[in-house]
């Protein structure tokens, strides 16, 4: 028996695409061009797509091709030799797919812009993904795998002869780059090798045409027809036509078969033509022929030939083994090889053929027959396959549906498309659509194909196929039943039949039955297989398959206990799907679903028949029955304080035993499968009920309840679910359960209709809260029978549950609270109605403790009333109270008879002392939280003391109560609660009282002295009551002060007085008149209003008081003085002022000349109350100054030197200006310097240099003054008088010059010349100054002027006087005084450097030695000496000094003058040696007073060599020269001491 060709069929990718209609493309081919009115596209196209499509057939005719298409439904398939890609040519629309994903969908896709273009060849390199392909008019494409164009070449740029009839794949070797051969249709191959650069290389390839076997020369074919290649014998087959016949329904022809060979050296070589054979490989023109194009190809192992023609007949060939010639197969005429359609090789010996009808076959050339089954049918297949591979073969099907065809004939479903279409092209009335799809077979072995057919549940043929290959029928059974819905009939006919035990019991346990019949048989079949598995002793360490087998019957139990429960719920209603979902589902997650879904009465059976494996999650399950379910429907399912002690279950299988449980539970393997293995039975026999505990079942029903009232609202659920769990045994819930029941009266009252509160919120709230809310909206008429019947119960059962817990702590009882905060919302009614009850023959018992807290809790809530209108309900409240204290304590004296004689005493004393008074105030401030807490007396009722402390305290509240009232009739309302601590705060109590008394006074009409006299009376009430700690002279002295703001005098004269009772001291008499006639006096609106009057008459009641004196002498200086003096102040602004200087500097500038008026002012200033010396200088000052503005200066002068006298220190900047002003009467110089004295002794810091300046310019005009008086001479035109200098009268710079008497300078010289040349001759290095900078000096300073064309010239002239100089020097030795008074010449020098200095210009040496000289003439001492020094530092040539220090020590004849003036000069040069170290003069200083503090020091030899180098030659000799000189006068003062008659000067150089 022949094998039979076995293969599996894989459908892959398929998709759509448009292309152009045929008939219209075929009327275009037809049109030779000469006309245009040709039918299909053509009448569609523009003139441009016209001649287009012409030029296109043109190069169809050029290139010798038919006017047919190669494919007439332009439809092709490639495949790479490994078959690594696919490309589907669809029209003009290439696919490329890959074989990683299984050819699913596509990784590229390239689309041609010319819609007409189809492609008709092509060839993979499949290692570069580069695919090659041709089109229908021989254009070359390179398309790479993602789609992508890497070339286009037409074949004109190929420069091809013809056009292109196959690519041939050449693959890279080590001589040749990868590429294609192309085959032409005149038989010319080219190499065209592929580059990754810009250009491709093409050559044609040379071709023997010697025969191997004759040794002649073979022509080549004129004609191509097709192609194929094996390329692992370099085996090219060809097939070129050579005649073709027509009749008229037939043609026929022949042709010739050619094979080549690929040398050594890439060279083809024609090795053998066949002979002529039958077959039509060219088309004829203009007829439609069977096959699109024929084809040749070569077997896998290159051992046969195929070729196809174009009438569908197949021809065989066998290659001999060299495989250089080749000869028709001895069964190439089999009735199987005619009506072809497409071919292709399946494996080496079998040939796929396509026929007709689009089926597909495999036929083997070596049986001669068709060696397939059942061939497939497809719609115009197109076969190819991988040249590499074997048993492998693809198949493209594809239909074509022209425009018209309707919508819903277009598609079949072996055709359906899975890649997107083209977008929107379809829908052009001349393009037709065109559906594809790619499949694939392949080869299988006897398995596999087994395999296949069961997968593709071909049962029948699986098991004739197993049939014929004794294969075991055990699979196709298995998938049989797999398949089946597992029906009765069906388990005997493939269950029952199946040999493995395994599958058979794994699907009794998981398959469910269609209906309940086949469901029941299935498991009873399960049970009666393992029911040959019954325990005989084994244990658990028996086979494991047994124990398997008994865990199956387990769960084939369960699965029946399962059905009964399911069926229960369902009513007997089977449903396959449900019971599936039921008994996968967890028991007790079943449960939840229905308890959410409220089926009560399937979620009591659930209880009932699975009762232990329920109780684990009871509470869970209940929970989701939903709340808005009335709980009288499951309260058979709620769970008390222990599991129901009947339970009814099955009879027990013989598995269900303490063996099986003792195995499950040491088999770690069966853990995750307890749930889905246990029965009702084996859980009973392991753990038993698992019941929660009463501290569970208690938080449970707690939030049970809760979330029923906050999901549903119905509280009366949550009464009636914690009334079931009480009545079930959880005594524990009772109080929760009084919550609820308290929450419900509250909810459901009459009074609270529109109450809404939750039950979490109504547990969270404290106890006392719940109280109030279930008095609340209780009036005055009903809150003793709401109390009666609710609020006291509760009371009582809240303080009982408190007492007996652990964390006891004695606070008040709600009701107090209650009360008092009802009093803090001003209800005092409703605390009347209480104590009416508690005060009454009957009263609610428990309603207070006793009659201590009554009385407590009524005071506290009088106090705690702010309200200031409910005098009458605390009165009525305290009255109740004191009744009933009184009758307590007649009858507690009653009892104490015996004991005690007196009656009253036994009654006690009812009479508050103050320091009571207190001690209740702050009792009672400590109670309600707002005083200093107290140790309250113990209660002790039987105790007429503590009830005498209890009446004293009702009657301070009565006290309160009754000054409260008064309060609100004086319009001054005020709570009780002000009372208690009105002692805290005592200046509020005063401003209270004020108040109050102002009002009294305002009200209209005026009050009558009798109703003052009853105001006086309620004062004195108002202290006794409340304000004891207010004196009784106080208050008479508010009383008084409200008289006089109310205008009663003589009332308030009387008063003054005092009372009987009490009397004023005279100051706060004053105080209250002079306080009472300023608030009159201030509030008049002019100066003649009645407010006046009243302040005079108010000042009046004390006429001989400094005080009110005072006052009306203000009043007078507003009213009589200043209105004089022309200022008009009202009161109102009076008040306003500070300070009545402010009013007295009005009355200076009020109007012109006003200062003038000075004791007027003085004494306003006086009525105004500035009576010291001090306020009286400051006004003075203040008239000063104003005369200074008005240019009266001569008074300022007048009141600045009396000012001065008083050392009025203020006054110094006016005493500074006088000073330095013009002159005045009796303002000599000695005045002046006084004047100035006094500012510099009370100015400011910033104002001590300039007034120093002007104290300095006025010594040196003195001094001036003294040198005219001393010498007989003066400066050009200046004035003596007396002591004064006169200012010349000049405006200008030439002006001055020109008041010069000296006649020898040129008047028309330059005057910047002249101030130069004069100034010169005292300062240095002035020749190098700017004139346009010295002329704006000269304008600016014209002091400086003065002094330099007018002074100095005199001061020249003076120093430079040497007769007069010396008859100064020769007065002064005659007078032992003038030792410290310079000469005339000394002072004039001075004079200058001094003027020079203030300029900032350095002097000459020359004054500099002239005040040198005159310092250190002898006779000096040391200090002397040391100032002449430091003058001679400050010579620009120090040389000049050193002339003066040796001039000095020849003059000197005192031993002591020589050695002070030698150690002068030792100084002299180390100081001119070192300054040059010093660079800031603060160094220079440091230095100084360094040099000077040592300068009796010797130098040592450090000291010299430390002189600069530079002046060695003289400072070195020099100091050492006084060195020495200075010891030889040591030295010769030593002599004399020995030989006092030796003249020492023989010793001494300077002597000689």
């Amino acid at each position: 028996m022949a094998e039979d060709a076995l293969y599996e069929i894989r459908r892959h990718a398929s998709g759509s695409h448009v292309i152009p209609h045929q008939e219209g493309y075929q009327g275009t081919a037809s049109s030779s061009g000469g006309s245009d009115a040709g039918g299909g596209v053509l009448s569609y196209l523009s003139l441009q797509g016209v001649s287009k499509l012409r030029e296109r057939w043109a190069r169809y005719s050029a290139l010798g091709r038919s006017r047919q298409r190669k494919r007439a439904d332009g439809v092709a398939l490639f495949v790479s030799p490994n078959a690594e890609y696919v490309s589907v040519a669809v029209g003009n629309r290439i696919i490329i797919l890959r074989k990683r994903d299984g050819y699913a969908s596509p990784c590229g896709v390239y689309t041609n812009n010319d819609r007409i273009t189809f492609f008709t060849n092509g060839a993979w390199l499949e290692a570069q993904g580069i695919f090659g392909v041709v089109d229908d008019l021989s254009t070359l494409y390179l398309i790479k795998e993602n789609g992508d164009l890497l070339a286009r070449r037409t074949c004109d740029q190929l420069k091809l002869s013809s056009c292109i009839i196959d690519l041939v794949v050449q693959d890279g070797s080590s001589l040749l780059r990868p590429g294609f051969y192309i085959f032409t249709s005149d038989c010319m191959v080219h190499r065209f090798d592929y580059t990754q650069g810009p250009e491709a290389s093409l050559c044609e390839v040379p071709m023997s045409t010697k025969d191997v076997m004759s040794a002649r020369t073979v022509q080549l074919p004129q004609s191509l027809s097709c192609i194929d290649y094996d390329q692992h014998h370099s085996l090219f087959v060809l097939a070129a036509d050579s005649n073709v016949s027509f009749s008229s329904n037939s043609y026929s022809g022949t042709y010739f078969l050619y094979l080549l060979h690929v040398d050594g050296n890439l060279e083809l070589s024609l090795s053998f033509k066949s002979l002529q054979l039958e077959g039509v490989f060219s088309p004829p023109k203009d007829q439609k022929t069977f096959v699109s194009s024929p084809k040749i190809r070569i077997s896998p192992q290159g051992k046969h030939i195929a070729t196809l023609d174009l009438t569908g007949s197949v021809n065989l060939f066998a290659l001999d083994g060299d495989r250089n010639t080749c000869s028709l197969h001895t069964l190439g005429n089999c009735r199987h090889l005619i009506d072809v359609k497409d071919i292709s090789w399946w494996t080496d010996n079998v040939l796929m053929l396509v026929r007709a009808d689009g089926s597909i076959s495999m036929y083997s050339i070596t049986e001669n027959d068709v060696v397939s089954k059942d061939d497939p049918v497809l719609s115009t297949p197109l076969l190819e396959k991988a040249k590499a591979t074997e048993g492998h073969a693809f198949i493209l099907q594809s239909s074509r549906y022209e425009r018209n065809t309707p919508a819903n004939k277009q598609m079949d479903s072996d055709l359906e498309p899975n890649l997107p279409s083209s977008s929107g092209e379809h829908q052009q009335t001349e393009m037709d659509k065109m559906f594809w799809s790619l499949i694939s077979f392949s080869k299988v072995t006897v398995t596999e194909m087994y395999s296949v057919m069961i997968r593709e549940s071909r049962f029948k043929e699986a098991l004739d196929f197993a049939s014929r290959y004794n294969l075991d029928k055990d699979e196709v059974l298995k998938a049989r039943w797999l398949h089946s819905d597992g029906d009765t009939h069906e388990i005997d006919s493939y269950l029952a039949k199946i040999k493995d035990q395994a599958f058979v019991l794994s699907e009794c346990v998981n398959k469910v039955g269609p209906t309940e019949a086949s469901l029941r048989a299935l498991l009873s079949f399960g049970l009666r297989i393992t029911d040959h598995y019954k325990f005989s002793g084994l244990d658990n360490s028996s086979e494991g398959s047994t124990w398997d087998r008994q865990i199956i019957r387990l769960r084939l139990l369960r699965h029946r206990d399962m059905l009964e429960t399911f069926l229960g719920i369902n009513m007997g209603r089977y449903s396959a799907e449900e019971y599936s979902k039921f008994r996968s589902m967890p028991l007790v997650e079943t449960a939840i679903a229905l308890a959410e879904s409220g089926k009560i009465g399937a979620l009591n059976l659930i209880f009932k028949r699975h009762p232990y494996t329920i109780s684990s999650d009871i509470l869970r399950v209940l929970s989701a029955i939903p709340e808005t379910v009335a709980v009288q429907t499951y309260s058979q399912l709620l769970p008390g304080k222990s599991p129901p002690s009947v339970v009814i279950l099955r009879d027990g299988d013989w598995v269900e035993c303490e063996q099986m449980v003792s195995y499950i539970s040491t088999c770690p393997t069966q853990l995750d499968k307890i749930g889905k293995i246990k029965t009702e039975i084996l859980v009973k026999l392991s753990t038993g009920f698992s019941w929660p505990s009463v501290a569970e079942l208690c938080d449970w029903y707690k939030n049970r309840a809760r979330d029923i009232d906050c999901l549903s609202g119905q509280l009366e659920n949550c009464l009636a679910t914690i009334e079931l769990a009480c009545q079930k045994g959880i005594v524990e819930l009772q109080p929760f359960f009084d919550d609820i029941k308290c929450l419900y009266q509250v909810v459901y009252s009459n009074e609270l209709n529109e109450f809404i509160m939750n039950l979490v919120t109504w547990e969270d709230l404290p106890g006392y809260e719940k109280f109030k809310i279930i008095l609340k909206g209780v009036k005055e008429d009903s809150v003793v029978q709401r109390l009666e019947e609710n609020a006291i119960p509760f009371m009582k059962k809240r303080f009982h549950l408190i007492s007996s817990s652990h964390e006891h702590k004695q606070e008040e009882s709600y009701l107090v609270r209650w009360l008092k905060e009802v009093a803090a919302e001003h209800d005092l009614s409703i605390c009347l109605a209480v104590v009416e009850n508690g005060c009454g023959e009957s009263p609610i018992y428990g309603l207070f403790k006793d009659l201590a807290e009554m009385i407590e809790t009524a005071v506290h809530c009088i106090y705690m009333c702010s309200g200031t209108n409910q005098w009458n309900t605390m009165s009525s409240i305290l009255s109740k109270l004191l009744h009933k204290t009184k009758r307590e304590k007649s009858l507690l004296a009653s009892e104490e008879e015996g004991i005690i004689k007196d009656a009253k005493q036994a009654l006690g004393s009812s009479v508050v002392s103050y320091d009571e008074m207190q001690h209740v105030c702050a009792d009672i401030l400590s109670a309600l939280g707002n005083g200093p807490d107290y140790d309250l007396v113990p209660y002790e009722l039987n105790n007429v003391k503590y009830l005498d402390m209890l009446e004293k305290r009702l009657k301070v509240a009565e006290g309160h109560v009754e000054v409260g009232r008064l309060f609100a009739y004086y319009q001054v309302p005020k709570p009780t609660h002000f009372f208690l601590s009105a002692h805290l705060d005592e200046k509020n109590v005063k401003q209270i009282i004020r108040l109050l008394l102002s009002k009294f006074g305002r009200r209209q009409p005026v009050r009558s002295d009798n109703e003052w006299a009853n105001m006086w009376r309620d004062l004195k009430l108002f202290q006794e009551k409340a304000f004891p700690f207010l004196g009784s002279e106080y208050m008479l002295a508010e009383f008084i002060r409200g008289l006089l703001k109310a205008g009663k005098f003589s009332l308030a004269r009387n008063y003054l007085g005092g009372t009987s009772a009490v009397s004023l001291s005279t100051e706060k008499a004053e105080n209250l008149v002079i306080q009472a006639a300023r608030e009159y006096f201030f509030s008049a609106s002019t100066m003649s209003g009645n407010e006046i009057w009243k302040a005079r008459e108010c000042l009046n009641l004390l006429p001989n008081s400094k005080n009110v004196q005072a006052e009306t002498d203000i009043i007078d200086a507003l009213t009589v003085r200043l209105p004089y003096l022309g200022v008009t102040i009202l009161p109102v602004q009076f008040r306003q002022v500070k300070d009545p200087m402010e009013i007295i500097r009005m009355v200076i500038t009020s109007q012109t000349g006003a200062y003038l008026h000075f004791e007027e002012i003085i004494d306003v200033a006086k009525l105004l109350g500035l009576r010291s010396e001090e306020e009286v200088a400051v006004v003075e000052e203040a008239i000063a100054r104003e005369a200074v503005v008005n240019g009266d200066l001569q008074l300022a002068f007048d009141i600045c030197l009396n000012l001065t006298k008083k050392s009025h220190g203020a006054v110094w900047d006016l005493c500074a200006a006088i000073a330095r002003g013009p002159p005045l009467d009796n303002l000599d110089s000695a005045t002046r310097e006084k004047l100035l004295g006094f500012s510099l002794s009370h100015c400011d810091e910033e104002s001590v240099g300039e007034l120093l300046n002007a104290w300095k310019e006025l010594d040196v005009h003195g001094k001036f003054e003294k040198l005219m008086l001393t010498t007989g001479t003066n400066p050009p035109n200046v004035l003596i008088d007396g002591c004064s200098i006169t200012p010349l009268p000049v405006q200008s710079a030439q002006d001055i010059l020109d008041l010069r008497d000296d006649s020898g300078h040129d008047s028309h010289k330059d005057h910047v010349e002249v101030v130069k040349e004069m100034l010169s001759k005292v300062c240095l290095d002035f020749s190098n100054g700017d004139a346009h900078t010295w002329e704006s000096i000269l304008v600016d300073n014209r002091k400086f002027l003065t002094f330099a064309v007018l002074e100095l010239p005199w001061l020249l002239k003076l120093s430079n006087n040497e007769l007069q100089d010396g008859e100064n020097q020769t007065s002064r030795k005659d007078h032992t005084s003038g030792r410290y008074r310079f000469s005339t010449k000394v002072e004039a020098a001075i004079s200058i450097i001094y003027w020079l200095a203030v300029n900032g210009l350095a002097p000459n040496d020359n004054l500099i030695m002239i005040l040198s000289k005159s310092i250190m003439e002898p006779p000096v001492d040391e200090e002397f000496d040391v100032l002449g020094c430091s003058v001679l530092l400050n010579l620009m040539d120090p040389f000049n000094g050193v002339k003066i220090i040796e001039e000095e020590l020849k003059r000197r004849e005192c031993y002591q003058e020589i050695s002070s003036i030698m150690s002068i000069g030792m100084l002299y040069s180390s100081l001119n040696n070192s300054k040059k170290e010093c660079s800031t003069p603060e160094q220079r200083r440091n230095l100084l007073l360094h040099k000077f503090h040592e300068k009796f020091t010797s130098d040592n030899a450090d000291d010299l060599d430390q002189i600069d180098m530079a002046n060695t030659t003289f400072w070195r000799e020099w100091k050492s020269k006084l060195e020495e000189e200075k010891q030889l006068a040591d030295q010769a003062r030593m002599l004399k001491q020995i030989l006092p008659d030796i003249d020492t000067s023989l010793f001494l150089s300077w002597r000689c």
